[in-house]
């Protein structure tokens, strides 16, 4: 536990730093470069932290997200902690019932070992986070990252991160199956979201800005949040953003409205029944051709001729594959069985490049293959597959 500015300092860089070295964005950085000028005394940290320590104990979504096994399992903790909230959004002079300011000042005491707050930052900076279930340790990892960054870096993002948030929190607690356990799947780092797949440097890798244009229509199968979609928007005239979850889609609309960007439709749809209003000139599927989630009940060559079907001649398609190191069993994930599924991609499409793409959320994701193809200008039924998965696996750059 701190017991002075120093030593929050060096605890507070230590769970930035937790992230490797390759998988920090500029994001982190930022955060690293205010603490760095904090510990040079050129401003003072005491205000930015006691406020953020004050909004994760007092707003129900980030609490949550923070310390969920408690949230869900101590009885009426949540609810204090939505009293609190209320209370402020009745008050302009925000007095509380008394308990309830005495709970905060005593779990936010980061100089008692017996506080939350004290708990979580030993927790996030000197845990294994390589035990435990998927997602446990990095919800809260990315949780209090986003709530770094708009508190030290940024002030001007609180709104809309607290909005986004919002929307995770009812998903986690209302979605059946929700990715990451109902948290941030995909990030988008200026509107302080982090994510398990940051946008920008997701696309980075991606690397598909040559063939992109301003008079391009784009379809992005499964959406997600819809940040790959605002990518697209920002640099094609239109994208439809294609996503069976309802939250997810509530979240694409507050993430366009709080950048002022309206060439993106959010389209809360099933891929298996969608039927365009005209054809696309890039199709974008990242790891959708199969659902972890089992949402989508298709054959891989009804997937793939779908996609066919709805581009221009000579039109893009855009493929993230789910795990090429699996059995090739053929269950959802498995693309261990990558040569047949490109036996039937390329009677489609031709291939262009494809590279291997490492993993963003560590020890919990596996690198995955990114291809870009052209459309084929009739299907070919004897076409010869080019891309082999023995040697895709290898292959780390174009």
């Amino acid at each position: 536990m701190p017991t002075n500015t120093d030593e929050l300092l060096r605890l507070l860089e230590t769970i930035v730093l937790r992230l490797p070295q390759r998988k920090q964005t500029d994001y982190h950085q930022a955060i690293l470069a205010q603490l760095h000028a904090w510990r040079a005394g050129t401003s003072d940290l005491s205000a930015a932290w006691s406020e953020l320590k004050d909004t994760l104990l007092s707003t129900p979504q980030y609490f949550f997200f923070i310390f969920r096994d408690l949230a869900q399992n101590e009885e009426g903790l949540l609810d204090l902690v939505k009293r609190q909230y209320f209370e402020r959004g009745v008050s302009d002079t925000h007095q509380f019932y008394q308990t309830d300011l005495g709970w905060i000042d005593l779990q936010g005491d980061d100089s008692q070992s017996t506080s939350m707050m004290s708990q979580i930052l030993q927790y996030l900076a000197y845990s294994d986070y390589k035990k435990g279930t998927v997602y446990e340790y990095f919800s809260i990892y990315f949780t209090f990252i986003d709530l770094m960054y708009s508190h030290f870096v940024r002030p001007e993002v609180k709104p809309v991160q607290a909005a986004i948030y919002e929307i995770l929190y009812l998903q986690a607690v209302n979605w059946p199956k929700a990715y990451c356990a109902g948290n941030a799947y995909q990030g988008l780092c200026q509107l302080g979201v982090s994510g398990g797949k940051p946008t920008e440097l997701r696309m980075a890798h991606y690397d598909v800005d040559g063939i992109l244009n301003d008079k391009q229509r784009v379809l992005d199968i499964g959406s997600n949040s819809g940040f790959m979609s605002l990518y697209f928007a920002q640099r094609c005239k239109h994208v439809d953003a294609l996503e069976y979850n309802p939250y997810l889609c509530q979240i694409g609309h507050t993430a366009a409205a709080a950048l002022s960007i309206s060439n993106v439709s959010y389209l809360c749809s099933d891929y298996f029944v969608f039927r365009p209003r005209a054809p696309y000139d890039v199709v974008v599927s990242c790891a959708n051709h199969a659902t972890i989630d089992n949402r989508l009940s298709m054959s891989f060559e009804d997937y793939i001729r779908k996609i066919y079907a709805m581009l221009h001649d000579g039109g893009y398609f855009l493929f993230e594959s789910h795990n090429v190191f699996g059995p090739g069993k053929g269950g959802p994930g498995d693309d261990g069985d990558l040569d047949a599924k490109f036996d039937i991609a390329e009677r489609y499409f031709e291939v262009i490049k494809h590279r291997m793409v490492a993993a963003f959320f560590p020890d919990h994701d596996v690198d995955k293959l990114f291809v870009v193809m052209k459309k084929r200008d009739r299907i070919d039924p004897n076409a010869r597959r080019t891309l082999q998965r023995s040697d895709a696996i290898r292959r780390y750059q174009y």
